[in-house]
Protein backbone atom coordinates (compact mmCIF):
# COMPACT_ATOMS: atom_id res chain seq x y z
CA UNK A 1 0.00 0.00 0.00
CA UNK A 2 1.65 3.48 -0.98
CA UNK A 3 1.01 6.47 1.09
CA UNK A 4 0.82 9.96 -0.54
CA UNK A 5 1.05 11.59 3.14
CA UNK A 6 3.75 10.29 5.55
CA UNK A 7 1.06 11.31 7.89
CA UNK A 8 -1.60 9.02 6.74
CA UNK A 9 1.23 6.10 6.96
CA UNK A 10 1.78 7.21 10.77
CA UNK A 11 -1.64 7.29 11.72
CA UNK A 12 -2.53 3.47 10.32
CA UNK A 13 0.59 2.23 12.28
CA UNK A 14 -0.50 3.77 15.08
CA UNK A 15 -4.09 2.97 14.75
CA UNK A 16 -2.74 -1.07 14.21
CA UNK A 17 -0.43 -0.93 17.18
CA UNK A 18 -3.65 0.24 19.43
CA UNK A 19 -5.74 -2.14 17.88
CA UNK A 20 -3.60 -5.25 18.80
CA UNK A 21 -2.31 -3.85 21.95
CA UNK A 22 -5.72 -3.10 23.15
CA UNK A 23 -7.15 -6.77 22.26
CA UNK A 24 -4.01 -8.32 23.86
CA UNK A 25 -4.00 -8.32 27.45
CA UNK A 26 -6.02 -5.94 30.10
CA UNK A 27 -4.78 -4.36 32.57
CA UNK A 28 -7.32 -2.94 34.77
CA UNK A 29 -6.97 -1.30 38.42
CA UNK A 30 -10.82 -1.88 39.75
CA UNK A 31 -12.41 0.55 41.88
CA UNK A 32 -12.83 0.01 46.23
CA UNK A 33 -14.14 1.38 48.46
CA UNK A 34 -12.68 1.45 52.00
CA UNK A 35 -15.16 1.90 54.86
CA UNK A 36 -15.07 0.82 59.13
CA UNK A 37 -17.53 0.38 61.91
CA UNK A 38 -16.04 0.03 65.71
CA UNK A 39 -15.02 -3.60 64.65
CA UNK A 40 -13.47 -4.03 61.12
CA UNK A 41 -12.75 -2.59 58.20
CA UNK A 42 -14.67 -3.36 54.89
CA UNK A 43 -12.82 -3.54 51.48
CA UNK A 44 -15.16 -3.88 48.67
CA UNK A 45 -13.76 -4.02 45.31
CA UNK A 46 -15.68 -3.99 42.11
CA UNK A 47 -14.71 -6.98 39.90
CA UNK A 48 -17.66 -8.29 37.95
CA UNK A 49 -17.32 -10.80 35.36
CA UNK A 50 -14.91 -12.91 37.57
CA UNK A 51 -15.67 -16.31 39.58
CA UNK A 52 -14.25 -16.20 43.03
CA UNK A 53 -12.00 -19.00 41.82
CA UNK A 54 -10.66 -15.68 40.03
CA UNK A 55 -9.41 -14.04 42.89
CA UNK A 56 -6.28 -14.58 45.21
CA UNK A 57 -5.97 -12.42 48.43
CA UNK A 58 -2.57 -12.52 50.75
CA UNK A 59 -2.13 -11.07 54.33
CA UNK A 60 0.75 -10.43 56.30
CA UNK A 61 1.03 -8.38 59.22
CA UNK A 62 0.95 -5.26 57.41
CA UNK A 63 -0.02 -6.08 54.23
CA UNK A 64 -3.20 -6.89 52.05
CA UNK A 65 -3.18 -7.76 48.63
CA UNK A 66 -5.96 -8.81 46.17
CA UNK A 67 -5.01 -9.88 42.28
CA UNK A 68 -7.23 -11.99 39.90
CA UNK A 69 -6.09 -13.60 36.50
CA UNK A 70 -8.86 -14.71 34.45
CA UNK A 71 -7.81 -16.39 30.71
CA UNK A 72 -9.82 -16.47 27.54
CA UNK A 73 -11.29 -19.58 26.12
CA UNK A 74 -8.96 -20.54 22.96
CA UNK A 75 -11.46 -21.20 19.68
CA UNK A 76 -10.03 -25.05 19.54
CA UNK A 77 -11.78 -25.56 23.08
CA UNK A 78 -14.98 -23.84 22.18
CA UNK A 79 -15.42 -25.43 18.68
CA UNK A 80 -15.92 -22.22 17.41
CA UNK A 81 -14.67 -19.96 14.35
CA UNK A 82 -14.37 -16.28 15.18
CA UNK A 83 -14.37 -13.61 12.58
CA UNK A 84 -13.62 -11.01 15.61
CA UNK A 85 -12.07 -11.85 18.71
CA UNK A 86 -11.90 -9.19 21.46
CA UNK A 87 -12.36 -11.50 24.87
CA UNK A 88 -8.82 -11.23 26.63
CA UNK A 89 -7.03 -11.76 29.22
CA UNK A 90 -7.76 -9.71 31.87
CA UNK A 91 -5.29 -9.46 35.44
CA UNK A 92 -4.78 -7.10 38.32
CA UNK A 93 -3.39 -6.51 41.27
CA UNK A 94 -4.24 -4.26 44.81
CA UNK A 95 -1.84 -3.89 47.49
CA UNK A 96 -2.87 -1.95 50.74
CA UNK A 97 -0.98 -1.54 54.12
CA UNK A 98 -2.50 -2.36 56.74
CA UNK A 99 -2.46 -0.80 60.36
CA UNK A 100 -1.10 -2.70 63.16
CA UNK A 101 -4.57 -3.23 65.24
CA UNK A 102 -6.24 -5.29 62.01
CA UNK A 103 -6.20 -8.80 63.29
CA UNK A 104 -4.91 -10.84 60.42
CA UNK A 105 -6.14 -14.04 61.52
CA UNK A 106 -9.44 -13.32 61.40
CA UNK A 107 -9.52 -11.94 58.21
CA UNK A 108 -12.78 -13.13 55.59
CA UNK A 109 -13.45 -12.35 52.10
CA UNK A 110 -16.74 -13.18 50.22
CA UNK A 111 -17.92 -12.74 46.19
CA UNK A 112 -21.23 -11.83 45.37
CA UNK A 113 -23.28 -9.90 42.62
CA UNK A 114 -19.71 -8.87 41.21
CA UNK A 115 -18.40 -7.18 44.65
CA UNK A 116 -15.52 -8.92 46.20
CA UNK A 117 -15.88 -7.79 50.15
CA UNK A 118 -13.29 -8.61 52.35
CA UNK A 119 -13.47 -8.24 56.00
CA UNK A 120 -10.47 -7.04 58.24
CA UNK A 121 -11.25 -7.23 62.08
CA UNK A 122 -9.76 -5.30 64.71
CA UNK A 123 -7.68 -6.80 67.50
CA UNK A 124 -10.03 -7.07 70.78
CA UNK A 125 -8.38 -4.42 72.84
CA UNK A 126 -8.99 -5.66 76.67
CA UNK A 127 -11.00 -3.14 78.68
CA UNK A 128 -9.13 -1.19 81.43
CA UNK A 129 -9.65 -3.01 85.14
CA UNK A 130 -11.97 -0.84 87.28
CA UNK A 131 -10.39 1.84 89.20
CA UNK A 132 -8.59 0.96 92.30
CA UNK A 133 -7.30 2.79 95.26
CA UNK A 134 -3.68 2.21 95.70
CA UNK A 135 -2.45 2.43 99.26
CA UNK A 136 0.44 3.97 99.89
CA UNK A 137 3.61 2.70 102.46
Amino acid sequence: MEYKNPLQLIDNLVGQANEYLSNQMVISRPAVNVSENQDSYFVQLAAPGLKKEDFEIDVSSSTLTISANKGHETSASTGKKYTRREYSFSQFKRSFSLPSHVNTDKVAAKYEDGILEIILPFIKQEPPADTRKIKID
